[in-house]
């Protein structure tokens, strides 16, 4: 969010709302619950950790057989969780990856096409954003993260764009295994004539969306940068 531009923002939040409105089964209620659970059963299942005391991490007494019982079993409890998570979305990749590009056309007729190629090209810039974020942190002087990363990606010009396509072309680079090839993603919007912007919000309107998003987003950047310094 922070590093795309104002209509690549707007192709962000037109791509996500083209899920619900082509009922993306997995982000639903039932389904969508149950890869939550699943999820979660992953976590009860991980072996607690106990120190050298018979203490679990919490502070509570391992007790012998439980603790046995639990390094025993809890990986096989969590392979089979963690294996039936695998083959739902296994089995529901296709379906997921043309929900992804029935999305992105979305995202183009309502911020245009020029939005929607704006917000795959911060995609591809992810590594300069994770630097950005990554240097800021550390910086004795504490600069405003989002800051940096703003000012990293207002320089990145069309060289560096096709370079990045480029690389992400010859790597297959795309966000997780539940969505298309990114380049094939690009490729899918260049090819579709050409789209003005429906939705094209003005300055003050950006204004008061960035005044509501100010504590979250000062929230967000203190709790990466503890996370990045105190990296164990």
């Amino acid at each position: 969010w922070v590093a795309a531009g104002p209509q690549a923002r707007v192709a962000l939040i037109a791509h996500e709302l083209g899920h619900i409105a082509h009922r993306d089964l997995t982000s639903g209620l039932w389904i969508g619950s149950a890869r939550h659970t699943l999820r979660k059963w992953n976590d009860v299942f991980r072996t607690p950790r106990t120190s050298t005391h018979g203490f679990t991490r919490n502070g509570a007494w391992g007790g012998g057989v439980a603790v046995l019982l639990s390094a025993l079993l809890f990986p096989l409890f969590r392979g089979v969780t963690g294996a039936y998570t695998s083959l739902v979305e296994w089995a529901n990749a296709p379906a997921h990856r043309r929900q992804e590009m029935l999305a992105d056309l979305d995202s183009a007729r309502v911020a245009g096409t020029d939005g929607a190629m704006e917000l795959f090209d911060t995609l591809l810039a992810k590594l300069s954003v994770e630097t950005s974020i990554s240097s800021a942190a550390v910086d004795a002087r504490r600069p405003d993260l989002w800051g940096v990363v703003t000012e990293r990606l207002a320089v990145r010009g069309p060289e560096e764009r096709a370079r990045a396509r480029a690389a992400a072309a010859s790597d297959r680079t795309r966000i997780d295994a539940s969505h298309p090839v990114t380049t094939l993603r690009i490729r899918l919007v260049e090819v579709r004539p050409w789209e003005p912007a429906a939705v094209a919000p003005d300055a003050g309107e950006w204004a008061r969306v960035d005044a509501e998003l100010a504590p979250a987003l000062a929230s967000a950047a203190k709790a990466i940068g503890e996370r990045i310094r105190y990296r164990r």
